[in-house]
């Protein structure tokens, strides 16, 4: 899981939730690419998910973020080796390699992403920006 926020706000409790318009969202989002697709030359296997991080104040359903990397994703990643799962409810998507034999794949991420991110999210209570 690639996290990544800009250097200026490694110390805000909310450095994931906010955006700064400085231009870097291409060059970010290709070298996130580029890392996912070394991934896949190494492990014919690996599958891919990603979370679109919602910004102060919003739902975490379709988020800004999401709908970005959504339109990246389907745009640079062709569905001949990979099933495209997006999970718009929670602004998640699941890249899911044809290859993989693992039965459930896709209930077990969705589940994973709920666990891992969402749960937690809901039980933190609100930060000072």
């Amino acid at each position: 899981m690639l996290k990544f926020y800009p250097l200026a706000l490694k110390n805000s409790p909310n450095r994931f939730k906010l955006l700064v318009n400085d231009g870097d969202a291409f060059r970010i989002l290709s070298t996130c690419l580029r890392v996912f697709a070394d991934i896949c030359r190494r492990d014919p296997l690996a599958s891919a998910g990603f979370i679109g991080e919602a910004l102060m104040g919003e739902s975490i359903s379709l988020t800004k973020r999401f709908r970005v990397y959504f339109q990246s994703v389907i745009t640079f990643i062709e569905p001949v080796h990979f099933l495209h799962h997006p999970l718009p409810a929670i602004s998640a998507y699941f890249l899911e390699c044809r290859a993989n034999p693992e039965p459930d794949l896709k209930e077990k991420v969705e589940q994973m992403f709920r666990e891992l991110y969402i749960v937690p999210q809901a039980l933190e209570s609100p930060k000072p920006n």
